[in-house]
Parts: structure tokens; C-alpha cells; sequence
């Protein structure tokens, strides 16, 4: 989300500029989600700037789920980036909401795919059926928490919290091998997250 700062004396902007550390112009400054420096534009030149933009996106943990996005830039790869972003939010509602938005997303996308599979172009249901085959990502829905999901909110960035409150609403239940809780670890699970997922809510936070 782009934040434009006008230069003027309100206490509002007054205040913006002085959390932000902003004190003079131009300033183009990469934040995460909670306000927290990442760091500051290093150029001008358009294609710099469309260079530094992916580079924080691949190394800021929260931002580690564009990575599977296309390149293509505009809608509605923007707005798809930007509800991917928000499952990585601090606020639970926009968590939910995010999630609930790339369902509703999601079952269009597979009624698209069905309905050009039955099309009478040859080369159109021939592609219907390579994306079909694809794997799916799988939201945060009505559907049974498994491990994969697990694994796949991890790598979005998902905090190790929420996770844990959506497997004790949904009484959800694993069989864990050691291979298992070395997967879930190399994603960024906790131990908390493991103690859980282990049947031991006691230990968890």
C-alpha cells in the first residue's frame, strides 16, 4: 500500500513525519505492515526502482508469498498481491478477510478452468486440463486443516499464533513423524506450534 505524505503543518502530517523520520523531500521509504523501516529508495531511474521494489519483496519475510505470483504488473495481479500480503497482517479481521476474498477468488478460477474444459477448442482444453492439474493454494476456509496447509501459511508468512488458534477452533488433529516435524520446522514453525499440532495445548501460548 503507497502512503503520500503532503507536506504541510497539520498535527497529522506533522506527526507522520516525525514517526516515519521523514525530513525532507522527495523521501520514498519501504515499510512493513506494523510501520517498520525496511529501507529507503536508493534511486530514481524508473527500472532501479522496479529492481529494489522486487528485492524487498523477496527478502522481506512477509512479502515471501509474491514470489510465487506472476510479473505481470496491474490488475489484478496488484490486487491479488495485496490480499496475499494481508494473511501476513498483524489484524486478524484483515487476515480473515484477505482469506476469505481469495476463496471467493479461488472458486471462480476453478468454474473458469471447468467451463474452458468443455470448450470446442482443441488447444483451450488441452490448457484447462494442464491447470487443473495444478496444485491449488488452499485459504484459510471451511476446509479441514492438514499439514500441507500448515506448511503453505508458514511460507506465506503466516504468525505461528493465528495458526495455532485455527487448529484449536477447528479441533484439528496429526500424526506427526520426525520428517514431519522437520518440514514444519525448515517452514518456521515454533515449538508451540509443533506442541499443538502434537495433541499438547498446554505447552503452546
Amino acid at each position: 500500500m503507497r502512503v503520500r505524505l503532503t507536506w504541510d503543518d497539520s498535527d497529522l502530517q506533522a506527526g507522520l513525519r516525525r514517526t516515519l523520520r521523514v525530513s525532507g523531500a522527495p523521501t520514498v521509504r519501504f515499510l512493513d505492515s506494523g510501520g517498520r523501516w525496511i529501507e529507503d529508495l536508493e534511486s530514481t531511474r524508473p527500472e532501479d526502482v522496479e529492481a529494489q521494489m522486487r528485492q524487498v519483496a523477496r527478502s522481506h519475510p512477509r512479502a515471501g508469498a509474491l514470489r510465487a505470483l506472476p510479473d505481470s504488473p496491474g490488475e489484478p495481479w496488484d490486487w491479488i498481491r495485496e490480499r496475499v500480503a494481508d494473511l501476513g497482517s498483524d489484524d486478524f479481521e484483515t487476515r480473515q478477510r484477505a482469506s476469505e476474498k481469495l476463496a471467493v477468488l479461488q472458486r471462480a478460477l476453478r468454474a473458469a478452468i471447468d467451463e474452458a474444459s468443455r470448450s470446442e477448442d482443441a488447444e483451450v482444453r488441452a490448457r484447462a486440463e494442464e491447470l487443473r492439474d495444478e496444485k491449488q493454494p488452499r485459504p484459510a476456509g471451511s476446509d479441514p486443516i492438514d499439514q500441507e496447509i500448515v506448511i503453505e501459511w508458514l511460507q506465506r508468512g503466516v504468525k505461528t499464533y493465528w495458526i495455532r488458534r485455527q487448529i484449536q477452533k477447528k479441533g484439528a488433529t496429526f500424526s506427526l513423524t520426525e520428517v514431519d516435524v522437520e518440514r514444519l520446522r525448515k517452514a518456521g514453525a515454533d515449538q508451540d506450534l509443533i506442541d499443538v499440532m502434537l495433541g499438547n495445548p498446554a505447552e503452546g501460548r
